[in-house]
């Protein structure tokens, strides 16, 4: 075999299999919407139910769950808005109402309507919220909204922030009382595969509730929108952070 045949041939294979990984990923993705769709009945007209997220501050929606939002943003059902998106984030930030004004654009941009709240209880902090009081505002948002299917962290709260671990309890406290919305908690991955995305990509293939969506740069777009929060590291953070190109989810 001449070396330009070995070269055709690698060529070739490296193609087949990019194919085989797109198809695996759609297939990740086909079976993440259709679960997320079996809460709605949008073909017999019925759209009164809504999705929801609850977050703690503003800017989590981009730094963790744009892989999410990017599927959300191309499926019919959200994008021809059908389907009602909604995010509760549980405090303002300390930058008075920039941070706000910063959500807001990028909840606009993925035809999110946000809700921000600015009380004593939940302030952007290093502490931990009191989780019965900020769980009365994860119900009555809930109650107001609808919500059938709602997202929020896991009990590692993705970074491990105090506030992030802080709305997981208080929507923990919500479930029972509202046993009938479904809680999709965010996986925390642990140190290495936060930045590894291979692994990360590795573990959504194979975990029945995930999405795989190569999103770097539309996180960096969103985190320059929250201007407020900008840093140089977060060039790092879009471009090798696993939240970038994929969540996985565990149902509650």
């Amino acid at each position: 075999m001449s070396q330009w045949q070995s070269y055709t041939f690698f060529i070739l294979g490296a193609l087949l299999f990019l194919l085989l990984m797109k198809l695996w990923f759609t297939k990740v993705n086909s079976n993440f919407t259709k679960e997320l769709l079996a809460h709605f009945d949008v073909e017999n007209g019925d759209v009164t139910k809504s999705v929801a997220f609850v977050l703690a501050h503003p800017d989590d929606e981009s730094m963790f769950f744009t892989p999410l939002l990017e599927l959300l943003r191309v499926t019919p059902e959200f994008a021809h808005q059908h389907i009602k998106l909604n995010l509760l984030s549980l405090s303002k930030g300390k930058c008075g109402d920039q941070r706000t004004f910063e959500l807001e654009e990028v909840c606009h941009k993925y035809n999110i309507s946000c809700s921000i709240l600015d009380e004593v209880h939940s302030p952007d902090s290093p502490n931990f919220w009191d989780a019965n009081k900020v769980s009365e505002r994860v119900e009555a948002f809930v109650k107001d909204k609808k919500a059938a299917v709602l997202f929020t962290f896991d009990q590692y709260g993705a970074s491990g922030h105090p506030n992030h671990i802080s709305v997981h309890n208080a929507v923990i406290n919500m479930k029972a009382r509202y046993p009938d919305v479904t809680v999709m908690r965010l996986h925390t991955y642990g140190l290495v595969a936060k930045y590894t995305a291979l692994l990360a990509i590795l573990r959504a293939m194979f975990t029945g509730t995930s999405v795989i969506k190569f999103s770097p740069m539309e996180v960096m777009r969103n985190m320059k929108i929250h201007h407020s929060q900008w840093k140089p590291h977060l060039y790092v953070w879009s471009f090798f952070g696993s939240y970038s190109y994929c969540n996985t989810f565990h149902r509650l």
